[in-house]
Order: structure tokens, then sequence, then C-alpha cells
């Protein structure tokens, strides 16, 4: 359900390869120190939301588990 990326610079290539949806990702903190847009892109592109930041950490939530969140 969970899954933390922080890898020191790298983690918008490990988004580029990891299948989250196979996994069944629904929740997931990124290290974004410089708060790169590129990586709230890949998110969004992915159908998930950025719903707060932790530091340097942005956490995100699958849009479908988010909207249904909202309705309970």
């Amino acid at each position: 359900d969970y899954l933390s990326i922080d890898v020191e610079g790298g983690e918008l290539d490990i988004l580029a390869d990891f299948d989250l949806q196979a996994y069944g990702v629904r929740v997931l903190s990124v290290e974004n120190p410089g708060h790169l847009p590129a990586i709230r892109d890949e998110m969004q592109a992915r159908d998930y939301r950025l719903v707060e930041f932790l530091g340097v950490d942005e956490i995100y939530c699958s849009a479908p588990v988010l909207a249904r969140a909202r309705t309970t």
C-alpha cells in the first residue's frame, strides 16, 4: 500500500521505471528537496495527487483512493 522513495537524487529515474499499479501502491513519499516539478508532473500523469509536504518529502495518494476517502 505504501512506498517510500529516498535515493539521493535518483527518484525520478525510479519513478519512470517502477510500475506502481502492479504493486498496488496507494500512498507514497518521494524525497524532492528541490521541489522539482518533474516529479509532481510524473505523479500526476500516473493519477496520483500531492497531498502533503513533510520537510523534503512529498506525499502522494492515488486519485481513486483519495476520492473514496473524501466520500466516507
